[in-house]
């Protein structure tokens, strides 16, 4: 699960890589043993749904990095990784087209999604994990619905709690 954020710092993980306005934090498949992918990033982020990118663009020149992420919660089940990367300046930035002021919190359907259970664990637990600090100020992303447009709106309700 990838949250865009920048509006609330990032709390209680060390970052990877600061910079002066934004910072992203990953924790990857060798760190979790199994368990759930994260990135946080926090700053001026871009996304890009149909190349599947995350950009934070830095105030100022930095190094640039780039990260893998599984936006699903289960790391044997294989999805498209989400790209994200730390820019080295504005210059490299993508264009943006639409314009946030709320954080977002990308993830995808994948798996055995459609069976209850498997919704439930896999889906929406760490969904509401994840965003429900946000108190349903944020943008819900998702990663493939192409494949399983019936699972948004099974859980239309659900999903609008989440996200005002």
């Amino acid at each position: 699960m990838l949250v865009a954020s920048d509006m609330q710092p990032i709390s209680d993980k060390e970052p990877i890589h600061e910079s002066e306005k934004g910072e992203v934090v990953c924790t990857t498949e060798s760190e979790t043993l199994g368990h759930s992918e994260t990135c946080e990033v926090d700053g001026d982020v871009r996304t890009n749904g149909t190349a599947l990118s995350v950009s934070l663009i830095p105030a100022s020149w930095k190094e640039r990095r780039e990260w893998m992420i599984s936006p699903y919660s289960k790391a044997e089940i294989i999805v498209k990784n989400v790209t994200v990367t730390q820019l080295q300046d504005r210059a490299a930035a993508p264009p943006c087209t639409v314009t946030h002021s709320m954080p977002a919190v990308l993830f995808a359907i994948a798996g055995h999604a459609g069976n209850y259970w498997h919704d439930y664990t896999d889906i929406l637990v760490p969904l509401f994990v994840a965003s429900r600090r946000y108190r349903g100020e944020v943008t819900l992303l998702i990663s493939n619905i192409q494949y399983r447009p019936e699972w948004l709106v099974k859980y239309k309700t659900l999903l609008r709690g989440l996200s005002k």
